[in-house]
């Protein structure tokens, strides 16, 4: 009888590796946290940090990302950001140059990398890792003047290279006797680090003094095999009902320094494939078989391969092992994607312990019960123009936590779909063409963390659809017809933190159903018909971190004190709103105050701006400001934004529209000084009556002085009248009479 064995396991380890095993692979970084090149500087500065992070080590033909992670005192300024591999600069990023990025053609790296910026975090992603990325990789941070202070973090990157075929198994394949002797060799395919490898005798693992351990072999590429022998006397012993199995495992290990310390161990078995090995797919085992025997008959060693099952031997399903970090044991993913099915496969067609199951991709339009499939805890039947689901179609599927069922042509579901599925967590329904929510649909689905209803054409749900979902932490109702939301419907989700309202037809900002959500952090409501926000929009929102009003096609202004209770929020994104003409410059007005701002990024791109206060917020103190694509009036109230030019991350390509001499150019090309303000005929009438105004009042002052001096000239006038032609006498007292 032959048989077949998928070796897998994941282990968390927090504790070190011995290094008295020799199969244990030890990872040692070479960090040195922040060269600083003046020391002087930094004494002052205890503050300002840099930190290179990324996992190590990665798969060949995996991508990577590198991560500068930097904190600054508030009194620095960003100068640079320079990358390097084995002090060879390849990556450079200055955000007051133009361009701000470039790429320098490293012997390795020779495209320019995709890059991303953040509030306190530069990443770049390196596409198509191969062996040559390996090397000592570092982070440059150059603050501005005065200081120009410099810091620097290195981290080694290590590449790890995966078997591509299964172990082989040379030596003596000829009949054996008992009491003949056993002499074989089984080495590990090339790779990096070298495979471990196991030799089995009836599922058991061969005793150590079977077995001669030669060194590991280095090759030419840099890639390394290890051989070990297994020899022994047969006798009847080694039978089990007169069978004796042989089996050869190679098993490949990666260990990962995470971010935290925490190391993490990645095992998987050398199995016999015919092509080429993606990253992460392991290959078969080959299997030595000794036949049944009697004492003094011969014995047949043969190599062979057993199909797991009739979908992956058939080739209607690709099949792969998955690992298990609790029992030790192994499962199966199984992937039917892109076969043009029609219909589910059978369960017993299955694998045994078939945990993940792709069917996306195919032509099943509808769904019938499932059979009992006690393992699977993942299901895609996404894209495939589904119609119709049996109204228990996943009733035996007790142990589904994530169900995807979106892209399809679903109008309508059954209430009693998700009846029994109390482990699931994650279910995406959108895409569809649902108008219609079962208010008991998700009753058993307390555990529910993550539900994707968009592109749908609801326009209402019950107030109670959602009141079982007390763990739920993300909703998606983007792109479906709300022109309402019903006051209770958020009501019963404590846990909520994520709320995507985009694409809808809401006509205000339902805040008396948002109220309800204590722990909203995120919330958006791009291209959605609203025409004005204002102080009610989101009273007492204070839990909100991120706020999104895109591409709304109605909204011309936000008013006073529209985001006065958002105390905690910290990104805020109004782009691409096409008659966005008017932010009030009380907008803020109480979100902050001049010693403490949480917000960092704000992003008013595209929309018809032509002038924005500096009154508005301490735009200079933000992370990131992007001002591009509005039509600027680059006058005298614009003059704030060359102040906030390398004090953040000012996207500062703004170009002008009015006034006509400045039309086009660039508003960092124009002086300060020459950035006026003049009186224009829009406002001449304002002015005028503010000159009557004064004139008025002038003339209305001198009648007053005019009539009061009068009354006092009457006044004084007559008294002197009184005494005309009288005179008085007055003796001093020092005068005597005689």
């Amino acid at each position: 009888m032959i048989s077949h064995h998928i070796f897998a396991s994941l282990l968390i380890d927090d504790s070190n590796v011995h290094d008295d095993n020799p199969d244990d692979i030890i990872l040692k970084s070479t960090r040195t946290r922040y060269n600083i090149i003046d020391s002087d500087t930094v004494n002052n500065d205890p503050i300002s940090s840099v930190e290179l992070i990324f996992d190590t080590p990665v798969f060949q033909h995996e991508d990577l990302l590198l991560e500068c992670r930097y904190r600054l005192n508030v009194n620095k300024k960003l100068y640079s950001i320079k990358w390097y591999k084995d002090d060879d600069e390849f990556f450079q990023y200055m955000p007051n140059d133009h361009p701000k990025v470039q790429h320098y053609n490293n012997k390795i790296i020779t495209t320019m990398p995709e890059y991303e910026i953040g509030y306190d975090s530069f990443w770049l992603l390196l596409r198509n890792v191969n062996s040559e990325f390996q090397g000592i990789y570092s982070c440059e941070l150059s603050t501005d003047a005065p200081e120009f202070m410099t810091l620097k973090d290195y981290k080694p990157l290590e590449v790890y290279v995966l078997p591509n075929k299964s172990p082989r198994i040379s030596g003596n394949k000829l009949n054996f006797l008992l009491k003949s002797r056993i002499d074989l060799n089984c080495t590990s395919p090339k790779s990096r680090p070298v495979s471990i490898i196991q030799w089995f005798i009836n599922d058991q693992l061969a005793p150590s003094d079977y077995l001669i351990h030669y060194n590991t072999v280095n090759h030419s590429d840099g890639l390394q095999t290890r051989t070990v022998r297994l020899k022994f006397i047969v006798n009847e012993e080694h039978y089990q009902l007169g069978h004796m199995k042989l089996e050869c495992v190679a098993i490949y290990r990666k260990l990962v320094i995470g971010q935290n310390g925490t190391l993490v161990r990645i095992e998987s078995s050398s199995v016999h494939h015919g092509g080429s090995l993606p990253p992460n797919r392991p290959i078969w085992t080959p299997i030595v078989d000794i036949g049944h025997a009697d004492h003094n008959e011969s014995l047949t060693i043969t190599e062979s391969t057993v199909a797991i099952s009739d979908v992956c031997q058939s080739k209607q399903c690709s099949c792969m092992n998955l690992t298990s970090d609790v029992y030790n044991q192994y499962y199966h993913h199984v992937d039917c994607s892109h076969h043009h099915l029609t219909k589910i496969p059978l369960s017993h067609t299955l694998p045994p312990k078939t945990r993940h199951l792709d069917l996306s991709m195919n032509n099943i339009t509808i769904v019938d019960k499932f059979e009992s499939i006690d393992c699977l805890v993942r299901l895609s039947l996404a894209i495939n123009g589904l119609k119709k689901i049996d109204s228990f179609a996943f009733e035996q599927l007790p142990k589904l936590v994530t169900l995807d069922l979106s892209y399809n042509e679903l109008e309508e579901i059954p209430s009693t779909l998700l009846q029994g599925l109390s482990d699931l967590q994650f279910l995406n329904i959108s895409n569809n063409r649902l108008k219609f929510i079962p208010v008991e649909l998700f009753k058993t689905n307390g555990y529910l963390h993550e539900l994707n209803m968009a592109h749908n054409p609801i326009s209402f749900i019950q107030p109670d659809t959602f009141s079982y979902l007390g763990q739920l932490e993300i909703l998606n109702l983007a792109q479906n017809s709300f022109y309402s939301i019903a006051i209770g419907m958020f009501q019963r989700l404590e846990k909520l933190e994520i709320l995507d309202l985009s694409g809808n037809e809401l006509q205000s900002v339902p805040t008396d159903a948002l109220h309800l959500v204590k722990r909203l952090q995120a919330l958006d409501l791009s291209e959605n018909p609203i025409r004005v926000l204002n102080m009610a929009s989101f009273y007492k929102f204070e839990s909100l971190l991120e706020l999104s009003l895109n591409k709304m096609p109605k909204l011309v202004r936000i008013e006073k004190q529209t985001f006065s209770t958002l105390k905690n929020l910290q990104r805020l994104s109004i782009e691409d709103n096409p008659h966005l003409s008017t932010i009030d410059e009380n907008a803020f007005m109480g979100m902050f105050d001049r010693q403490s701002i949480s917000i960092k990024y704000v992003n008013l791109r595209r929309n018809q701006l032509n002038r924005l206060s500096e009154k508005t917020l301490p735009f200079c103190n933000l992370t990131y400001l992007d001002l591009r694509q509005n039509p600027w009036n680059c006058d005298c109230n614009l003059r704030w934004m060359h102040y906030c030019h390398g004090s953040t991350e000012f996207e500062n390509d703004i170009i002008c529209s009015t006034p006509e001499q400045y039309s086009g150019q660039e508003l960092v090309a124009i002086k300060p000084d020459s950035m006026r303000c003049k009186i224009s005929r829009n406002n001449d009438s304002h002015y005028l009556f503010l000159l009557c105004v004064f004139f008025m009042t002038g003339i209305f002052i001198s009648i007053f002085m005019l009539i009061f001096r009068e009354k006092l000239i009457q006044m004084y006038g007559k008294r002197n009248r009184t005494n005309e032609g009288s005179i008085y006498y007055v003796r001093a007292q020092s005068e005597q009479v005689e």
